[in-house]
C-alpha cells in the first residue's frame, strides 16, 4: 500500500539494481542505501505537521514501511541477479573444463602423430 504511492519507486528500485551489478559490495549497499534515501528518506516532522492532524511517529512509521519496501526489492532484484551470476560462473567453469579437455586430446594428437613421422 505504502509503496503504490511513491511515484517512481519501481524506476528507483531497477536503477539501483542496475547500478550495483558490476561494483564491489560496498558499493552496492551505499547504492541500495541511496536508494531508500533519495526516494523515500526519513522525513522530520515540521510544526504544519500538528496543524493538520498528522501524527509525526504515524508519519515516521510509513516512511520506515516505505523504506522496507524499497530495501526488499532493491535486495530481491540483487539476489536475482546474484543467481544469474552463479549460473554464468558455473557454465563458464564447464566450459573451461571442456576447452581444457579439447586441449589435452590436441597435444595427444599431435604428439602421436608427430612420433609417427
Amino acid at each position: 500500500r505504502v509503496a503504490a504511492q511513491r511515484p517512481g519507486q519501481q524506476r528507483a528500485v531497477q536503477n539501483a539494481a542496475d547500478q550495483v551489478v558490476l561494483t564491489p559490495a560496498a558499493d552496492e549497499l551505499r547504492a541500495a542505501r541511496a536508494v531508500g534515501r533519495d526516494t523515500v528518506g526519513i522525513v522530520e516532522p515540521d510544526a504544519d505537521t500538528n496543524v493538520l492532524g498528522v501524527d509525526p511517529f504515524e508519519k515516521q512509521l510509513d516512511q520506515l514501511k516505505a523504506d522496507r519496501v524499497i530495501a526488499t526489492q532493491v535486495l530481491r532484484r540483487l539476489q536475482d541477479k546474484l543467481s544469474g551470476l552463479k549460473a554464468e560462473v558455473a557454465d563458464t567453469e564447464i566450459a573451461v573444463r571442456n576447452a581444457w579437455r579439447r586441449l589435452d586430446r590436441i597435444e595427444d594428437e599431435l604428439g602421436r602423430r608427430e612420433r609417427m613421422r
